[in-house]
């Protein structure tokens, strides 16, 4: 078996791969989106080949990141997948292995939210660190009554502009965060080929203080409506406050009363628990990461407390 780059038209093989791997169909605009249209760097990804037959793929997504004040490229762990013909052979290792060492020192850190079944492979085999488990924060507002004086104001946007990246100069630089300009705000959300988001700019006077994205889905298995609140930048807890409330209402307005969204900052957290939101101490997403760099500056990827997670960070959402 040989470890190949993907080249143009190799997408077909890709899809059957995908659908040996998991029994269904991979929605090949989202991968193009993801992998060739993505504005940070294309196709990081390693192809296992058995002559003609695809035996693995192995990808990564490039972001830029900012990590302790310093801008880096760095990577989404992303699509696994092994025929099952091909089983226990070590070749998501062996892939992954070579990704991360072709483009040690250019993809800085990689980071993912590995399931229960890739999770072992990556911290045991791959030396990844376990950063946290992720709980997310979830409300259910029906039959409920929320009383809040309006300090500031959400505007419905269809793209942000350049001047949202004044919100992300000001988030701490001591943490690790995707840069949220409007290149890359505008190319998860705007662009994005699979989800409708909902975004918004949240304003005082005439300054932009926030911003926030939310999506709904169908959960056909507990048969309601749920909103994701997949990404929000606020300057402070009031107006994160106020973003929740005003989505909230906005919900009840569709008649949906079951919001749920990450955050790892704690003051965000105790605002989210005095309205009324309860942990889901039962749904838990790994959050990993690995540095792919020797520069000493981040030896302390490892640690939740250095990182701003959103569910925008994750490509479920």
């Amino acid at each position: 078996m040989e470890i190949k780059d993907y080249v143009n038209g190799n997408e077909e093989d890709i899809r059957a791969l995908y659908r040996a791997a998991y029994n269904r169909s991979l929605d090949i605009d989202l991968w193009k989106w993801r992998f060739t249209n993505n504005p940070f760097g294309n196709h990081f990804l390693k192809l296992m080949w058995d002559n003609d037959i695809l035996a693995g793929h192995y990808s990564v997504s490039a972001s830029k990141l900012v990590a302790f004040g310093e801008e880096i490229t760095g990577a989404l762990s992303m699509i696994t997948m092994t025929h099952p013909d091909y089983n226990k052979r070590g070749i998501f290792t062996s892939l992954a292995n070579a990704l991360f060492q072709e483009f040690q020192g250019n993809l800085k850190i990689i980071y993912g939210f590995p399931n229960n079944n890739s999770y072992h492979g990556f911290v045991s085999k791959l030396g990844w660190k376990h950063i946290a488990d992720i709980k997310p924060y979830w409300i259910d507002t029906m039959g409920k009554s929320f009383q809040w004086k309006e300090r500031y104001m959400l505007v419905k946007v269809n793209s942000f502009d350049e001047e949202i990246y004044k919100l992300d100069k000001n988030l701490n630089t001591n943490r690790i965060h995707v840069r949220r300009d409007s290149v890359y705000l505008n190319w998860r959300y705007t662009n994005n080929p699979s989800n409708k988001y909902h975004m918004y700019e949240i304003y005082d006077r005439n300054e932009i203080v926030g911003f926030c994205c939310y999506k709904l889905y169908q959960d056909v298995q507990r048969g309601r409506v749920i909103c994701d609140v997949v990404d929000f930048l606020c300057m402070n807890t009031d107006i994160f406050e106020d973003m929740i409330y005003f989505i909230i209402k906005s919900m009840a307005q569709e008649d949906v009363c079951y919001i749920d969204l990450w955050t790892s900052i704690d003051v965000f957290g105790e605002v989210l628990k005095n309205i009324g939101f309860i942990v889901d101490e039962d749904n838990v997403t790994h959050f990993c990461a690995m540095k792919n760099s020797s520069e000493d500056y981040l030896n302390s990827t490892t640690e939740i407390e250095n990182w701003y997670i959103t569910m925008g960070d994750s490509d479920i959402y």
